[in-house]
């Protein structure tokens, strides 16, 4: 790991690539080795920032398209995937569900493609709408903490799926987290 560290450290310093290069596993070890050789300072704050921002937009967009499980009407649980064309298709399909068609052929991960219910693809759309919604307002939350933070350090300690302090959560935030409460 420090051999890699070290060579996406010579690649930033010697300007072949740019911290937005560095894969997002090895980010924070990258950032910080700069940090420690002086090459980013305390004046190099904001784009400290946005790096961090980017880099839990892609943690917060990886975590919507892997996906949802759901139990449907035959009592058993399958996964969905919820790349950008999964979710296109699941919406259509729960439109045609409301509109009165029984045909509605999907699948799961790796299941045959099926017919299902019009109850089972509102339950999955439903599923998807609710782990997009909350996933995006985390994130626009997570973005306004990280938009407040003024140590490099702390910076780079943020991990998708920390506890934001209630004064950056949003409105919609601490409705959905009430609304979680309220359902356990």
């Amino acid at each position: 790991m420090k051999y890699l560290v070290n060579f996406w450290k010579e690649l930033i310093t010697s300007g072949e690539k740019s911290i937005s290069d560095i894969p997002d596993a090895i980010k924070n070890d990258v950032v910080n080795a700069l940090i420690k050789s002086g090459y980013i300072s305390e004046n190099d704050i904001e784009y400290i920032r946005q790096t961090k921002i980017e880099e839990m937009s892609n943690a917060c967009n990886q975590v919507i398209v892997s996906g949802i499980d759901v139990e449907l009407s035959d009592g058993e649980t399958h996964h969905f995937s919820l790349e950008i064309p999964d979710q296109l298709k699941i919406s259509k399909l729960n439109d045609r569900a409301k509109s009165g068609n029984n045909e509605l052929p999907y699948h799961a991960d790796g299941e045959t493609c099926k017919f299902y219910k019009p109850e089972d693809i509102v339950a999955i759309n439903t599923a998807m709408e609710n782990v997009i919604e909350f996933h995006v307002t985390y994130f626009n939350s997570l973005r306004d903490y990280i938009d407040s933070m003024t140590d490099i350090e702390v910076i780079q300690s943020v991990q998708y799926g920390l506890e934001i302090p209630v004064d950056y959560q949003s409105e919609v935030l601490k409705a959905l987290y009430a609304q979680a409460t309220e359902q356990n």
